[in-house]
């Protein structure tokens, strides 16, 4: 079975999953929000190149799952 993605990325879910995470979960998912709330304003500023949806959202993914679990 396939997981959501707010499964894999969600710090609680993966602590519970017995995951060493970087740091307190309530803190991490605060992290993650703020990163996530001001991505589209740095991405619309800074002038790069156009990504769809899917591109902007399986990169954002796999830069929490990354950070939190390791590669």
């Amino acid at each position: 079975m396939r997981r959501r993605g707010h499964d894999l990325t969600d710090p609680v879910q993966l602590r519970d999953r017995g995951h060493r995470l970087p740091g307190d979960p309530a803190l991490l998912a605060a992290m993650m929000g703020a990163a996530t709330s001001m991505f589209g304003y740095a991405f619309l500023t800074a002038g790069t190149e156009e990504a769809t949806d899917e591109e902007i959202i399986d990169t954002l993914a796999a830069l929490f799952l990354n950070g939190l679990k390791g590669p």
